[in-house]
């Protein structure tokens, strides 16, 4: 449930139709929200094709895919030791996904996914973040492994200015 695959996966948006094997072109649109206030944030995404992709491009059943995916994301932001510091959560779905992105066997986007995070600023120009991410397949009769998938980051960023 990665909306942001979906906006900014390049071989989706850039790459001639020809070159990676679709039948025909598809289009999306897209709708974003964000709001601030005081310590907390949220933010709203949402993405869709609007129509179905050809069964043979993105499969979904018996046709083609008619892929969504949405999130919501809602954080506080706070001082830690003097250093700005943000915690977040977030939960995204998509519908009809499970074989977008799918390459060589590997599966697609994911049914649903719960995240948490947490970032502190370190050092000058200098950030560490801590990430959870808890992903959930489609079910076998989807096309799915129903499997889950948990995966722990640790980001370090540094601006070079």
């Amino acid at each position: 449930a990665d909306v942001d695959y979906i906006l900014r996966n390049d071989a989706l948006v850039t790459t001639p139709i020809g070159a990676i094997g679709y039948t025909r072109r598809v289009g999306g649109v897209s709708a974003h929200v964000r709001a601030q206030y005081k310590a907390f944030d949220a933010a709203a995404h949402y993405v869709t094709a609007t129509r179905s992709f050809a069964a043979a491009d993105v499969a979904w059943g018996a046709g083609g895919a008619e892929p969504y995916a949405w999130d919501v994301e809602l954080g506080y932001s706070f001082d830690l030791d003097d250093m700005p510091s943000r915690v977040g959560v977030s939960y995204a779905k998509t519908g009809e996904a499970v074989n977008v992105g799918r390459v060589a066997g590997m599966g697609g986007l994911p049914e649903d996914r719960w995240t948490a995070d947490w970032s502190t600023h370190v050092w000058y120009n200098t950030d560490v973040a801590l990430q959870y991410r808890h992903d959930e397949d489609y079910g076998m009769s989807d096309g799915g492994s129903v499997r889950d998938v948990n995966v722990g980051t640790i980001r370090l960023s540094v601006a070079f200015c």
